[in-house]
């Protein structure tokens, strides 16, 4: 069994997209393509309408908007990727949603990437998440592949849930929502 499919990466986008529109151009009807469309700093990479978004500075959103026009048109099967805990915007916005740092004062914690994560339980979190792939749906997308979906653990990092527990509470009431 051999698998087929595209996947566009944030770097794709950012730093080759006529190569990467030349290559849906040619894709077969049914191709499943894979496309990052937002970061972890919380940056959406297509004109998204809710009012959390943060439009990115990185790549050519309207450029990004007619590709995803062309995968619809095309009928590809389109997946869409982002990071689901991982949202530096998010986080700074709504403190009480992020995950704290072990140092105290209100302070959140960041990864290395310099970004904040969120709590899976938190209602906040969850209706934003679920907001996001509302409008992906709506966008013609076929699937959602949440990365970063997990709680970060470290000496630094003050979650004190049960984080197994959390993840799975929180993607029952994810597909729940969605579906």
């Amino acid at each position: 069994l051999q698998l087929q499919g595209y996947s566009i990466s944030f770097d794709l986008l950012k730093n080759d997209f006529d190569n990467v529109k030349a290559k849906v151009s040619s894709l077969p009807t049914n191709t499943p393509v894979m496309i990052d469309v937002k970061g972890g700093y919380g940056s959406f990479f297509y004109s998204s309408d809710l009012s959390e978004a943060v439009i990115s500075q990185s790549v050519d959103v309207k450029a990004v908007d007619e590709l995803i026009d062309l995968m619809n048109r095309k009928n590809l099967y389109l997946i869409a990727r982002f990071p689901a805990f991982q949202d530096y915007h998010y986080g700074l916005n709504h403190v009480p949603s992020g995950i704290p740092f072990t140092g105290g004062g209100g302070a959140l914690w960041m990864d290395d990437d310099r970004c904040y994560w969120l709590k899976p339980r938190d209602s906040g979190t969850k209706g934003y998440l679920t907001s996001i792939i509302l409008e992906l749906r709506s966008l013609g997308f076929n699937e959602v592949v949440l990365d970063k979906f997990w709680v970060p653990t470290g000496t630094k990092v003050n979650y004190t849930g049960d984080a197994v527990a959390d993840i799975g509470e929180s993607a029952n009431r994810l597909l729940s929502n969605v579906t």
